[in-house]
C-alpha cells in the first residue's frame, strides 16, 4: 500500500451553462445599474413626480430582488439541483427583468429625466427578454440568461444613442 497524503477529491469542471449564467447575470446587473442612474440628476420639482419616483421604487426594488432569485433558480436548473423545468427557470429570470425594464422606463418617462430615448425601445427590450425566457428549453438556461443580459445591454445602448442623437439635433 502506498503511503502519503490522501488524494484530494477533484472538483467538477465549471459547466458552460453556469459560466453563461454568470456572464449574463453580470451583464444584467451592470446594464440595469446604468439604466437606473442614467438621467437621475433630474430635479423632482413637484410633489406628483416625487411620489411617482419614490413609490415606483417599490416595484423596482422587488423586481431587482426577484432577478437575484431568478438567477439562483437558473443556476439550480443548470446544475440539476432544482425541481423547476427549464422554461420555468428561464421565466423566473425573464419576468423580473421585464418588470424592471418597464418600470425604470416608466419612471424615467414620468419624471422626465431624459434617460429614455423612446418608449418602444424599452418595450421591445422587455418583450425580447420575455421571449428569451420562453425559449429557455431550446437555448438552455445559460443561453437564455446570457441572451437577457445582451438584450438589456442592447436596450441601454439603443436608448443612449437615441438620447444623444436627440440632444445633438437641438
Amino acid at each position: 500500500m502506498p503511503r502519503g497524503p490522501p488524494a484530494r477529491p477533484r472538483s467538477p469542471p465549471l459547466a458552460a451553462s453556469v459560466l453563461l449564467i454568470a456572464i449574463g447575470g453580470l451583464l444584467l446587473v451592470f446594464a440595469l445599474w446604468w439604466i437606473y442612474f442614467t438621467g437621475s440628476e433630474a430635479a423632482l420639482t413637484t410633489l406628483r413626480t416625487a411620489l411617482i419616483w419614490g413609490y415606483g421604487h417599490y416595484v423596482v426594488f422587488a423586481a431587482l430582488a426577484a432577478i437575484g432569485a431568478g438567477l439562483e433558480a437558473a443556476l439550480d436548473a443548470a446544475e440539476h439541483h432544482g425541481h423547476l423545468s427549464t422554461r420555468a427557470a428561464g421565466l423566473a429570470g425573464a419576468v423580473p427583468v421585464m418588470m424592471t425594464l418597464l418600470m425604470l422606463g416608466a419612471l424615467h418617462r414620468a419624471t422626465r429625466t431624459g434617460a429614455v430615448g423612446h418608449a418602444l425601445l424599452v418595450l421591445a427590450g422587455a418583450l425580447m427578454g420575455l421571449a428569451l425566457g420562453f425559449s429557455a428549453p431550446a437555448l438552455g438556461v445559460g443561453g437564455a440568461v446570457l441572451g437577457m443580459g445582451l438584450t438589456v445591454a442592447a436596450t441601454l445602448a439603443a436608448n443612449l444613442v437615441t438620447v444623444r442623437h436627440r440632444a445633438e439635433r437641438r
